[in-house]
């Protein structure tokens, strides 16, 4: 299922990046970090040993930028030499990352979940881990990420009934997705 899902994605690469290019200037929408959606994210400062570490964090929008900053200041504290590379789909995620998280490396826009896109990025960044705060699951990305047998965690995971129901509508799908999670760290009334 999975092949089929890269190979549809592939094929709407296409017809996307172009209609994204154009509404983005079009409408001022998205045009910030444009070339970021479509893989070309900034390359790994050269300065940095390449045997140092890559987490790589997908905090969606500006809830899940707040929610992983408390943390991720933790992890730099102690492991300063860890590169931290956080993605963001939002112009006020962006924005909260920059003011809570100025110590990342790296503060991108989430490519595209279309193959062209997701490898390429993936081929630039290079993480060593991934997290995915909340529920921004990009199935594409998370099999890359599985085929090169890079962990991917989730942080702060919901799951509603409704959601639930429409998971479980997906079968063997949603199954798939939410086993490339080694480790599942989901919200509760607590």
């Amino acid at each position: 299922m999975m092949f089929l899902y890269h190979i549809l994605s592939t094929i709407l690469a296409f017809l996307v990046a172009p209609c994204f290019a154009i509404y983005s200037l079009v409408t001022s929408r998205k045009h910030r970090g444009l070339w970021h959606h479509f893989g070309l994210v900034p390359s790994p400062d050269k300065s940095r040993s390449p045997s140092q570490k890559t987490l790589w964090v997908f905090a969606l929008s500006l809830g899940e930028v707040t929610a992983a900053a408390p943390v991720l200041k933790l992890i730099h504290e102690e492991r300063p030499d860890l590169r931290i590379v956080v993605s963001v789909t939002t112009d006020s995620g962006y924005d909260g990352a920059r003011k809570k998280i100025p110590f990342a490396d790296q503060i991108i826009f989430h490519p595209l979940d279309c193959l062209p896109f997701t490898l390429t990025a993936l081929n630039r960044i290079r993480p060593d881990v991934f997290i995915v705060t909340d529920t921004g699951f990009w199935p594409g990305l998370l099999d890359l990420l599985a085929r090169r047998k890079t962990p991917a965690l989730l942080f702060n995971g919901r799951l509603s009934q409704r959601s639930q129901k429409r998971y479980q509508q997906l079968g063997r799908f949603s199954k798939n997705l939410c086993n490339r999670f080694i480790v599942r760290c989901m919200q509760s009334q607590k």
